[in-house]
């Protein structure tokens, strides 16, 4: 099951980024041009509807490792509407132990400010954690997101982590977000 799990995650993961590279590469000043300036439009920012792709950097609180540690983000959105949506997300931790540290699914709901371009956001959900052990765990937490155009924008999020058996943690997690 969990090998199962494993490579459905990474083959998913591989096919959207194989997309991905092809359009980025085929024009790459276009490309970074249209990612990474900020939108001078009047449409909507978010928007229902939208897929979108989260890498970025992980940190957890000392509870869950000596003195804390971090590890490689990703995951991905749907958004129903501008505010309810749903993510899947794991980590690759720096720390040699399982290759995936957690995969979590949860609930969001956010508050699209378009003139700013920002929506916080509150997240709760529930996962599975491989390391130290494999178990259930549940999460809520918020933070907010920046988008510079309908397409790019950048996260910051803190959660408290509720594990079963091991100790309980912090979990903040912050990069890029790219929307599909």
């Amino acid at each position: 099951m969990k090998t199962t799990l494993i490579t459905a995650t990474v083959t998913g993961f591989l096919l959207v980024g194989a997309t991905a590279q092809a359009q980025v590469w085929s024009d790459t000043v276009d490309w970074f041009n249209y990612h990474f300036t900020a939108s001078q439009t009047t449409g909507d920012i978010f928007n229902p509807e939208e897929i979108s792709l989260d890498l970025g950097l992980n940190w957890y609180s000392k509870e869950r490792g000596n003195s804390g540690q971090f590890g490689f983000g990703f995951g991905g959105n749907y958004f129903f509407t501008r505010e309810l949506g749903m993510g899947l997300d794991s980590n690759i931790g720096f720390n040699g132990h399982a290759f995936f540290d957690y995969f979590h699914a949860s609930a969001i709901y956010r508050f699209p400010i378009e003139d700013c371009h920002l929506a916080p956001y509150a997240i709760a959900g529930v996962g599975c954690e491989f390391d130290p052990s494999t178990e259930l765990s549940g999460h809520f937490g918020g933070g907010v997101e920046y988008r510079f155009n309908s397409v790019t924008g950048v996260y910051a999020d803190a959660t408290w982590n509720v594990v079963h058996q091991v100790s309980n943690y912090v979990l903040l997690r912050g990069g890029i977000r790219i929307v599909f």
